[in-house]
């Protein structure tokens, strides 16, 4: 397979992988254009997808173990024979593969010499024979090997093994930009936080001559203990490095065009020589997707997509998301000029500008600064009052006194979430989620939030959401819609008031299983932020505390709550069965332990067992209170 044919399976397969399931056998037919042979391999590759991303984007952060009994480690592309656990390839023991693309297989191993965990990559064997394959493989690793930066995975070495190169690279523990965000809003410290080390790592790599040219969330970890790790420099091309010497000879000198396609940048898309300003507008679009939750253009089909990447101005940030300052808008919407001339220069001016944008006002300082000290202590008294008088202005004027002072007191009930999957198996997802969210809100004093027992009467009944909130005496509702496919979960979410019916705030969220925990977090900050609540610390800590980060955990505490939920015999036994899985997942689950205790007291109401024999289990596990996760 020649490097043209293989960079139009790949633009063919990113615009594919952009659309919506339910699209995709539309982009492939336009896309293709009858070419049957390009339609299978895109394909095939979408079915591998599956599992992991393109290239290297789940090198070093999740895992897939193999099934119990295997003696090989799991294949994930076809042609690709595994290697038995445990071979020893030079200093390196395989342990398991732990991800695999359109450009390579990854395992988790052993360096048997430094003792340490590393991320082995290998070609699969299709493109294995592939002269150009190889030969951007092998680019990859020189080209990143010669980078030592914080934020950026390391690249330890270069190998092969019974004809097969591999490179050794840095094990993250962590997980993708792109998981993290799952259509969400960051806020705007966060994404100062992060952008700062995305641009530290791109102007480290563009003052060694290395342009990374695929920036995407895909490609950048966020790692347990911190730091942000930028991978994958596979399309990397490097040019004249500062010192003089000649610039390294790059296999995308044709100029042709490579990369994921929503993340290119204008001068890429037309095939143009493109330097290090391609990454700054890449670092934009990821800027943009952290403070909306979406991508700046978002058409399915590749054609249109590449048209409004080209000519059409990106939506205004403030506009998807009305909370973005306006000094973040700029900095987004400097990095997506069309021009590269109109952009950032360096990464490291963005880097700068993200500081100022989170770095406290210097205003009062300045105004204490001026203060005249020859007219008196009067003056000076006067003088040191302005910051004081015009932060009070200030707040008046943002209603902020307003809302802290005088919050009236709100009326809310959530509806049941109805799974539109329709799948029995996970109704306890939506339940959960309600019931968690009703538990977050109740810790708003300033809101009276209906009782789980008063809602779920509702549930599965199709009544008028204005019939609902007038018959449980609140102003306002708050609805919403699970969808989960595989590994994703989609939660859409309204508040609508009762008054009239009309909905006054509606978002998606979207969240890997391993991640479910946050949906009630989530969605009930967003409804406190709509309505102008205002918490004092102890409150605001309550409410954003996850109640465990063990995702396992979380999932059985959900199950054990729908059973003990129905309250009959049989759901009850299923409870604390649950319960005590997830006590056993997370020891440190107060909740879980609450919930245990309720079963066993209500197993004592029921007569399911005698009173000697599980009052004390119910006695010892009240003593954790709910309070205690939170």
């Amino acid at each position: 397979m020649d490097a043209e044919r293989w960079q139009k399976i790949e633009r063919v397969f990113h615009a594919a992988l952009q659309a919506e399931p339910s699209r995709r056998a539309a982009v492939l037919e336009e896309s293709c254009a009858g070419d049957e042979s390009l339609r299978r391999e895109v394909e095939s590759l979408l079915a591998h997808h599956k599992k992991a991303e393109t290239f290297i984007e789940t090198p070093a952060f999740a895992t897939a173990k193999p099934s119990p009994g295997s003696k090989h480690l799991p294949s994930t592309l076809g042609g690709a024979a595994p290697f038995a656990a445990g071979t020893v390839m030079a200093q390196y023991r395989l342990l398991e593969e732990i991800g695999a693309g359109g450009m390579g297989i990854v395992y988790k191993a052993e360096d048997t010499k430094l003792g340490r965990l590393v991320a082995l990559k290998f070609l699969p064997e299709p493109l294995a024979a592939d002269v150009s394959a190889l030969e951007r493989f092998q680019h990859e690793a020189r080209a990143a090997s010669a980078l030592n930066h914080p934020n950026i995975c390391t690249i330890y070495d270069i190998e092969e093994y019974q004809g097969h190169t591999f490179i050794a690279m840095e094990y993250l523990d962590g997980r993708s930009l792109k998981d993290h965000i799952l259509g969400r809003t960051l806020g705007r410290d966060e994404i100062s936080r992060l952008g700062i080390q995305i641009a530290e790592a791109l102007s480290a790599a563009h003052s060694k001559g290395v342009v990374h040219r695929d920036v995407k969330p895909g490609n950048i970890v966020v790692t347990a203990s911190g730091p942000v790790k930028v991978l994958d420099f596979g399309l990397a091309k490097l040019i004249g490095s500062q010192g003089g010497s000649a610039p390294t000879k790059s296999l995308t000198e044709t100029h042709s065009v490579t990369g994921t396609l929503p993340y290119m940048s204008p001068e890429q898309l037309r095939g143009r020589e493109v330097d290090a300003r391609t990454d700054i507008y890449a670092a934009g679009v990821v800027l943009y997707e952290m403070s909306t939750g979406r991508l700046p253009f978002t058409a399915e089909i590749s054609p249109q997509l590449i048209d409004d990447i080209l000519n059409s101005p990106p939506p205004l940030p403030r506009q998807v998301n009305p909370k973005i300052s306006p000094k973040l808008e700029e900095i987004i919407l400097k990095c997506l000029e069309k021009d590269p001339e109109d952009r950032y220069q360096t990464a490291k001016e963005i880097g700068v500008d993200l500081r100022r944008m989170t770095a406290p006002s210097s205003a009062s300082q300045r105004l204490v600064a001026i203060r005249p000290k020859r007219f008196g202590a009067t003056a000076g008294f006067l003088w040191a009052a302005i910051p004081i008088l015009a932060l009070a202005i200030l707040m008046i004027g943002s209603g902020y006194l307003r809302t802290t002072f005088f919050n009236p007191v709100r009326s809310i009930a959530v509806l049941p979430f109805a799974d539109e999957s329709k799948d029995a198996s996970s109704e306890y997802i939506g339940d959960g989620i309600t019931e968690g969210v009703i538990n977050r809100l109740s810790e708003i004093p300033s809101l009276r939030i209906t009782s789980r027992t008063s809602v779920f009467r509702f549930k599965g009944k199709q009544t008028d959401a204005l019939t609902a909130g007038k018959t449980l005496n609140v102003q306002l509702l708050l609805t919403g819609r699970i969808a989960h496919q595989a590994d994703v979960l989609t939660l859409s979410a309204e508040l609508v008031k009762v008054e009239d019916g009309s909905q006054i705030w509606g978002h998606q969220f979207r969240y890997s299983m391993s991640d479910l925990s946050r949906a009630q977090d989530d969605l009930a900050a967003a409804v406190s932020d709509k309505l102008q609540l205002r918490l004092n610390s102890a409150e605001g800590t309550r409410l954003t505390k996850r109640v465990t980060d063990n995702s396992e955990a979380y999932q059985l505490y959900l199950q054990a709550r729908y059973h003990l939920n129905q309250r009959t015999g049989s759901g009850l036994r299923k409870s604390i069965e649950f319960f005590q899985q997830a006590t056993e997942k997370d020891p440190n689950f107060a909740l879980a332990y609450a919930g245990l205790a309720d079963a066993y007291n209500l197993s004592n109401v029921l007569g399911l067992q005698a009173p000697r024999e599980s009052s004390p289990e119910a006695k010892d596990c009240s003593r954790y209170s709910p309070t205690q996760s939170r």
